[in-house]
C-alpha cells in the first residue's frame, strides 16, 4: 500500500479525526486518504477535495449520533457511580452539600437585596435621561457638605418653559400631612407637585386622567392602599377629603385619580399627590429666586450635553441672584448646579442635604456584596479541600479504570460529573433555605424586597450558572489530579498524597480561616462601635424620656394647663418642650453677631428654642451661668445659653461669655449661661457651635416628659388621653428618646446584624469543612495512633499530636488576616467622628474566637481517635 503523498483539506480532515473512536474508524480514515491521493493524481486537486468533503458529509451524521449515544451512556454511568459514592460516604457528602447550600443560599439572599437596592428608580421608561438638580452653594457648608437637593422654585418653572435641551421639568416637595375623612384621621406622606410630574415619572393609573388630574388646585390623587384605607370598597372618585394645613382652615379636596401604590424600589415614597400651587405661600415661593425649598427634576431630550445643560442652568439663575446685595458683594458665593442621574439618587446622595424620600449608601452595597462573595468562596474552599483530601481513597479506582482503557478525559469527566451533582443538590438545598428564611431576611434588612424576582428567568439562569460554576471550579483540582495518576504507581501503592496536595490543603485551610477571621473582626468592630455609641456619655440623659410630636399647632396654646395635668400623675416627674429633640438639632444659621466680630468672620451656628426645665430634664451641665428661669427671663426672646464650642469660636471663656450681649437674626439678647458640649446630632459628625434660646412655646414641635419605668403602658395611655382632650382631631405620635437615638444608626445596626449572622454561617461552613478534613486525617492515622497507645502514649499526648497541624494552620491564618482586617475596619470607622480604637485586644479576641472554635471542632475527632481501642486498629497487622 503506497503512502499518500498529498494531504486532504485541513478542516475536512480535522472533522473526521474528531469523529475517531475505534480502530475500525482509523482503517477507514487510512483508506479515504489513499483514495484521495489517487484521485488527486488522476483528476486534480479540486475534484479530489470535493470528493473528500462529500465523504465528510456522508459519514458525519451517523458518526455524530454514534458518538452522542455513547457519550450519553457514559455520562449516565458516571452519574450512577457518583450517586453510589455520595451514598457510600454519607457524612462526607452531607458536609459538602450542606456547605455549598449555605454558601449559595447566603449569596442568593444578599444578591437579591443588592439587586433590589441597585434597581431603585430604574423602572421608569425614561430613567436614563431623567435627572435631579443638585445645588452646590460654596458658602452654605452644612453637615459636612455644600451640596443641596433643594433649589428655587422659579428656576424649575423657567426650565419647563421651552428651555433648550429639556423635554420637561417638574418641581416637588414631600411632607407629612393630616388627611381627614369623617372619623378617619391619619398623617400621610403627601407629594406636592405640578402636572409635569406625570410627564417625568411613570405610574400605573387605576382611575383618572394623568393629563388633567392636577389641574384643579383642590384635587387630590390617592394611592390604591390609601383609597382603600379611607373609602373601603366604595369608589373614591369624586369623593371629598380634607387636609389640615398648620393653623390654616382645612382644605377640602376632591379625589380626581387613583394610582397603584408606589413601588418599593422608588426613592420617592408617598401616599397621595396634590397640586403644589394649593400649598400656602406658593405664590411667593414661585417668584422668589432666593428661597430654596423645592426639589427639581428634569427630563433631558438628548440634544444638549449634560455638562452644557448644567452651565445653562447656572447662567439662568445667576442674573436673578444678583438682585440680592449679598450676591452682588460676594459673587464667588453664587451656587452652581449639577444634574444627578435618577438612578443614582438613592445610593449616591449621602453627601447631599435635604433629600426627599429614601436614600442609602453604595458603601453598604459593597460591604454586603463582599460578604456574599466571601461566603461563597469559603463554601467553595470547603468543597475543594475535602475533595482533595479524599482523592487518594479513589486512586485505586482510577488505576483500574485506566488499565481497562479509560482515557484521561474520561476520568476527568467522571469527577466533574460528581461535582455537578453536588452542585445541583446544593442548589436544591439552597432554594429550600432561601424560601424558608426570605421573609425574615427581608424584615431584618428593613426593605420590602419584591418576591417577583423569583419569576425572573434571568435570575434563575444566573443562579443556576453560579451554582454549576462553583461546583465545577471546586471539583476541578481533584479531577485534574486523579486523572493524571499513573495506573502502575497507583496499583503498586506507590502514590502518596504528594507535596502539592499537602500544600494545597494547607493553603485552603489558611485562606478559609483568614477570610473567616476578617468576618469575625468586622462583626467585633461593628458591635463594639455600636456599643460605644449607645453607651458613650453624650452629655445628656436619654433614659425614660417620652417625646410627643406636636401635630396640632393649637395644642401648645394650652401647654401650661396640659403640663399641670401631666404632673398630676405620680408617674410623670418633669415636663418641658422644645423646637427640636436634643439628638437632632439641625437648624443652622450664620445670622449671629456680637461686639467686636470681624467683618469677614462667619461662624455657622446650630440653634433651637426651648422651654424651662429642658436642659435640667436632660441633665445637661452648665459650665458657667444659670439655666433659663421663667421668673427671671420674662422677656422670652432675649436670653440665650450657648455651648463651649460657640464660646471658643467667638474667643470667650465660659465665664466671660455670661452676661455678654449677643445678636441673633438682628435681635439683641443676653447670654445667661454656657452649657457643656453635648452631641446634639449623629456621632458621624463632631460637636459644633450651638445656641439655645428661651422662646414662646407656641412654636415648639415636641413635648418631653420624664416618666417612671414602672407601668409604662398606663402612663402612655394617660398622656394620650390628656392630649386628646385638647386635640381630638389629631393622631398622637410618640416615642422614647433612646429609641429615636438608636434609629439614627439603623443602617449600622442592620449591617451589624447581617455581619453577625453571616459570620456565624461562615464559621459554621469553615468548621464543618475542618471537621470533615479532621475526620479523614484521623482515619488515615488510625494505625499510628494504635501504635502510640501501645507504646504508652496517653490521650492528651495523642490529641496534642493530632491537633498540632490544624492549630498551626489556624494560627497562620490569624497573622494573614490581621493587616487586611485592620485596613478594612479603619476604612469603616472613618465614617464616625467618635469611634473606638483598634487596639490589640480586638485582634486577640478575633484570634481566640477563631482558634477556640477550630480547636473544639478538631478536638472532638481527635478525642475519639485517642480513646479508640488500639486492638481494633492493629488487628490486621
Amino acid at each position: 500500500m503506497n503512502k499518500p503523498n498529498h494531504k486532504p483539506p485541513k478542516w475536512a480532515e480535522k472533522i473526521l479525526e474528531y469523529l475517531l473512536y475505534d480502530d475500525v474508524w482509523k482503517t477507514i480514515l487510512g483508506d479515504l486518504q489513499e483514495y484521495y491521493d489517487v484521485l488527486r493524481e488522476s483528476e486534480g486537486k479540486t475534484k479530489a477535495d470535493l470528493w473528500y468533503w462529500r465523504q465528510v458529509l456522508r459519514y458525519t451524521p451517523s458518526k455524530l449520533m454514534h458518538k452522542l449515544y455513547w457519550t450519553i451512556d457514559m455520562f449516565r454511568q458516571y452519574l450512577k457511580i457518583a450517586l453510589r459514592n455520595i451514598l457510600k460516604y454519607k457524612g462526607y457528602s452531607t458536609i459538602n452539600i450542606l456547605g455549598l447550600a449555605i454558601g449559595l443560599a447566603s449569596f442568593m439572599l444578599i444578591g437579591m437585596f443588592v439587586i433590589h437596592e441597585t434597581s431603585y428608580d430604574r423602572y421608569h421608561p425614561d430613567a436614563d435621561r431623567t435627572y435631579r438638580i443638585v445645588r452646590d452653594a460654596p458658602a452654605g457648608f452644612y453637615l459636612g457638605t455644600t451640596l443641596y437637593a433643594v433649589s428655587p422654585t422659579p428656576m424649575t418653572l423657567a426650565l419647563d418653559d421651552n428651555f433648550s435641551g429639556i423635554e420637561s421639568a417638574t418641581v416637588l416637595t414631600i411632607r407629612p400631612s393630616l388627611v381627614n375623612r369623617g372619623e378617619n384621621s391619619f398623617f400621610q406622606d403627601g407629594l406636592f407637585t405640578d402636572q409635569n410630574y406625570f410627564n417625568t415619572f411613570s405610574h400605573q393609573w387605576i382611575a383618572g386622567n394623568p393629563t388633567t388630574a392636577l389641574q384643579n388646585p383642590s384635587s387630590i390623587i390617592l394611592t390604591e392602599s390609601i383609597a382603600t384605607k379611607y373609602f373601603g370598597v366604595r369608589n373614591p372618585m369624586g369623593q371629598s377629603l380634607s387636609l389640615m394645613n398648620d393653623d390654616e382652615e382645612p382644605i377640602v379636596l376632591t379625589v380626581t385619580g387613583i394610582i397603584r401604590d408606589v413601588r418599593s424600589n422608588s426613592h420617592l415614597q408617598f401616599d397621595f399627590v396634590m397640586p403644589i400651587n394649593a400649598t400656602p405661600g406658593y405664590e411667593n415661593e414661585s417668584t422668589n429666586w432666593l428661597n430654596n425649598n423645592t426639589i427639581a427634576y428634569i427630563k433631558a431630550d438628548g440634544s444638549v450635553p449634560i455638562a452644557e445643560l448644567e452651565k445653562q442652568i447656572k447662567a439662568l439663575v445667576d442674573p436673578q441672584l444678583l438682585s440680592s446685595s449679598y450676591y452682588r458683594d460676594n459673587p464667588e458665593n453664587r451656587p452652581s448646579y449639577m444634574l444627578q442621574p435618577l438612578a443614582d439618587v438613592y445610593l449616591k446622595s449621602s453627601n447631599i442635604n435635604f433629600n426627599a424620600g429614601k436614600t442609602s449608601s453604595y458603601t453598604y452595597m459593597y460591604m454586603l456584596s463582599g460578604i456574599a462573595i466571601i461566603i461563597l468562596i469559603i463554601a467553595s474552599i470547603n468543597y475543594m479541600n475535602l475533595s482533595t483530601a479524599r482523592s487518594m481513597l479513589r486512586a485505586k479506582e482510577v488505576g483500574v479504570r485506566k488499565v481497562n482503557g479509560a482515557f484521561k478525559s474520561n476520568i476527568m469527566m467522571q469527577f466533574m460529573a460528581e461535582a455537578v451533582i453536588f452542585s445541583f443538590l446544593g442548589i436544591l438545598a439552597a432554594l429550600i433555605i432561601v424560601i424558608g428564611v426570605f421573609p425574615s431576611f427581608s424584615s431584618m434588612m428593613g426593605q420590602l424586597i419584591s418576591i417577583q424576582i423569583f419569576n425572573s428567568p434571568v435570575f434563575w439562569s444566573v443562579f443556576i450558572l453560579i451554582g454549576v460554576f462553583v461546583g465545577l471550579a471546586s471539583g476541578s483540582y481533584p479531577a485534574l489530579f486523579l486523572s493524571g495518576l499513573s495506573p502502575i504507581g497507583v496499583l503498586k501503592k506507590a502514590i502518596k498524597g504528594g507535596r502539592l496536595n499537602r500544600i494545597l490543603q494547607s493553603s485552603l485551610v489558611v485562606g478559609q480561616f483568614a477570610i473567616t477571621n476578617i468576618l469575625i473582626l468586622s462583626s467585633l468592630v461593628i458591635f463594639l462601635q455600636m456599643d460605644f455609641i449607645q453607651s458613650r456619655d453624650a452629655g445628656y440623659t436619654r433614659d425614660q424620656i417620652l417625646t410627643v410630636k406636636v401635630a396640632d399647632p393649637e395644642l401648645m396654646n394650652n401647654f401650661d394647663v396640659l403640663k399641670q395635668r401631666f404632673l398630676s400623675n405620680s408617674s410623670v416627674f418633669e415636663v418641658t418642650s422644645g423646637s427640636h429633640l436634643p439628638i437632632e438639632i439641625s437648624s443652622q444659621t450664620s445670622g449671629i453677631n456680637w461686639a467686636g466680630k470681624p467683618e469677614d468672620y462667619a461662624l455657622d451656628t446650630f440653634n433651637g428654642s426651648v422651654n424651662t426645665e429642658y436642659l435640667e430634664m436632660l441633665d445637661i451641665e452648665l459650665v458657667s451661668g444659670r439655666y433659663f428661669d421663667e421668673a427671671m427671663d420674662t422677656d422670652t426672646s432675649n436670653h440665650f445659653i450657648i455651648n463651649e464650642q460657640l464660646a471658643a469660636g467667638i474667643g470667650w471663656s465660659p465665664e466671660d461669655a455670661v452676661g455678654k450681649e449677643f445678636i441673633l437674626w438682628r435681635r439683641s439678647g443676653t447670654i445667661v449661661g454656657v452649657m457643656k458640649d453635648f452631641n446634639f446630632m449623629s456621632y458621624h459628625t463632631g460637636v459644633a457651635p450651638l445656641l439655645l434660646r428661651y422662646a414662646p412655646v407656641n412654636r415648639h414641635n415636641f413635648i418631653m416628659l420624664k416618666v417612671s419605668p414602672q407601668d409604662l403602658q398606663e402612663t402612655i395611655a394617660f398622656v394620650k388621653e390628656e392630649i386628646a382632650a385638647f386635640s381630638p382631631d389629631y393622631p398622637i405620635e410618640y416615642s422614647f428618646l433612646d429609641d429615636t437615638f438608636n434609629n439614627l444608626y439603623q443602617a449600622e445596626l442592620t449591617l451589624g446584624k447581617v455581619f453577625n449572622y453571616f459570620t456565624l454561617l461562615a464559621l459554621f461552613i469553615a468548621c464543618i469543612g475542618l471537621f470533615g478534613l479532621a475526620s479523614f486525617m484521623m482515619e488515615q492515622r488510625t494505625k499510628e495512633v494504635g501504635v502510640r497507645k501501645v507504646l504508652g502514649a496517653n490521650v492528651f499526648q495523642i490529641m496534642s499530636l493530632l491537633n498540632r497541624d490544624f492549630i498551626r494552620l489556624v494560627a497562620v491564618s490569624f497573622f494573614v488576616s490581621i493587616p487586611i482586617g485592620w485596613f478594612l475596619a479603619n476604612q469603616w470607622l472613618e465614617n464616625f467622628a467618635y469611634k473606638i480604637s483598634l487596639g490589640p485586644i480586638i485582634f486577640i479576641g478575633m484570634g481566640i474566637t477563631s482558634l477556640g472554635i477550630a480547636l473544639l471542632t478538631v478536638s472532638y475527632k481527635s478525642f475519639r481517635a485517642a480513646r479508640a481501642n488500639p486492638v481494633e486498629s492493629l488487628r490486621g497487622e
